[in-house]
């Protein structure tokens, strides 16, 4: 069985650790190596996660707690801390996304399907193999309000993972799964079980969109249950 994965942020535009800003031209190298975008795509998304993120990325206590991080203490050069950083920063988006309050983790439930439209895109968020260019084209598929409050998500996602001090519960995805497919009958059902053994592109996309229509049919309290264990599932160590 594939696990689930997410797609928060999937770059990190922080300035060099030492410095107090990134130009527009950096920024933009920095899209278009994470996430495959190019030309206007990648001057916009760059644009726009400057402007929601800047603020935060270079407000004293996340600085702080990025230069006490051990990986960066024990790092060997300014350019291997630099590098670190742009990880460790990506990571605690990802991280936080379970901690996010209602509102916001049902926008980004709302984005992420949006983005299910990509179908490379779709299938990575089920594998967690995120295909050159995948992640860009549907960061490009995002008007500017969606785009800025993607960027707004993940940005308070990773304060809050900056701010905890306990570790997110991972949900049982076995169990996930189990639920999801109990919610489905006759040939979706089939189709379903089929699809979870199949390396098919198609396949593992249909995997995703079934979980996202799932969480979807939810309401209230149920919904967002769902979703924060779908998120506890991508927290990767940093």
């Amino acid at each position: 069985m594939s696990r689930f994965a997410l797609v928060a942020l999937g770059f990190f535009l922080l300035p060099a650790l030492g410095t107090a800003q990134v130009s527009q031209r950096q920024a933009t190298r920095q899209v278009q190596q994470a996430t495959g975008a190019s030309g206007a795509a990648a001057q916009r998304i760059a644009r726009i996660s400057m402007e929601v993120m800047g603020p935060i990325l270079n407000s004293p206590e996340f600085r702080n707690a990025l230069m006490n991080h051990p990986r960066i203490r024990a790092a060997s050069s300014q350019a291997e801390a630099n590098a670190i950083a742009q990880q460790i920063g990506a990571q605690l988006s990802s991280r936080g996304i379970a901690r996010l309050p209602d509102a916001s983790i049902r926008d980004w439930h709302r984005l992420r399907r949006q983005m299910t439209s990509h179908q490379a895109l779709c299938a990575g968020m089920w594998t967690g193999a995120m295909p050159q260019g995948a992640l860009g084209a549907g960061l490009a598929s995002l008007n500017d309000t969606d785009l800025r409050r993607w960027m707004q998500i993940s940005a308070e996602a990773m304060m809050l993972e900056v701010r905890s001090t306990t570790r997110v519960r991972r949900a049982d995805a076995g169990a996930l799964v189990r639920q999801v497919r109990n919610s489905l009958a006759g040939r979706e059902q089939t189709r379903f079980d089929a699809a979870l053994g199949s390396s098919n592109v198609a396949d593992q996309c249909y995997l995703t969109q079934t979980v996202d229509r799932f969480a979807a049919s939810l309401r209230g309290a149920a919904q967002v249950t769902f979703l924060r264990q779908l998120a506890s599932l991508m927290t990767p160590s940093v």
